[in-house]
């Protein structure tokens, strides 16, 4: 239905185009984890299978077939992981368990996360600055961003996290110098289920829940997460929230 308003047009959408765009989601969401759970399922059954109706292969090669299998099963845990955990970080749960921790520790706890290779490739730049976080949850947080900017640059190349401390803020930037991000997908890539696919990015594995889970974490703690990124140059993104809880700020 349309109304004329003076010379222009107001344009009321009724619940067919609503319920159809809530379908439209519905079918994107569904398709997104639908593909990342299948094609773990499908690698593990397909090794399976081989190992059992060809023995001499397994005798062959059955340590790189279990190695495969093994990575893939991690990958459906991961996968599932972040379906379960997305929207569900509780900012009153969680201000019991915030503690001063250094970025460095918080990194310690990355490391464990990411594994030595691509903790050796981490730039540290004033990480001594003393945070007011729940140190598993930021250091899950960081692992998020700094994976994400290593795994869209190159295979040698760092990527830097550098924290500022000011006067009731801490800052913590993770900057790359990878491929970089396309304005178009700028504005979604916090969104659940977005992936930014393109010519600049390579096909990945991945829900597209990462950076929404992210996101969820750094509001919870009263803090805002922002991107910027050049096509070819690079892509940093900005964390800042207080330096102290609310009721450390006021005793």
């Amino acid at each position: 239905m349309t109304i004329s308003v003076d010379e222009g047009w107001l344009i009321s959408f009724g619940p067919e185009q609503r319920f159809a765009a809530i379908d439209q989601l519905k079918n994107e969401i569904v398709a997104a984890v639908s593909h990342e759970l299948k094609t773990p399922v499908a690698t593990i059954k397909a090794y399976a299978t081989t190992m059992r109706t060809n023995p001499s292969t397994f005798e062959r090669d059955g340590a790189e077939y279990l190695t495969t299998i093994e990575e893939q099963a991690d990958r459906l845990t991961r996968a599932i992981e972040d379906i379960l955990r997305v929207g569900r970080v509780d900012p009153a749960h969680l201000l019991t368990r915030r503690r001063a921790v250094t970025v460095d520790e918080l990194l310690a706890g990355v490391e464990s996360r990411l594994g030595p290779t691509a903790a050796s490739r981490i730039e540290r730049r004033s990480t001594s600055v003393r945070v007011h976080c729940d140190p598993d949850l930021f250091a899950e947080a960081l692992a998020r961003v700094l994976d994400n900017a290593l795994k869209f640059s190159a295979d040698t190349a760092s990527v830097a996290i550098e924290a500022r401390d000011r006067e009731d803020t801490v800052t913590i930037v993770v900057s790359d110098r990878g491929i970089g991000i396309g304005p178009e997908h700028l504005p979604y890539i916090f969104e659940r289920f977005y992936r930014a696919e393109g010519s600049l990015t390579p096909s990945t594995s991945g829900t597209g829940l990462g950076l929404a889970i992210v996101r969820d974490i750094v509001h919870a703690h009263g803090g805002t997460i922002d991107v910027e990124s050049t096509p070819h140059q690079g892509t940093t993104f900005t964390i800042v929230f207080p330096a102290r809880a609310e009721s450390e700020a006021h005793s």
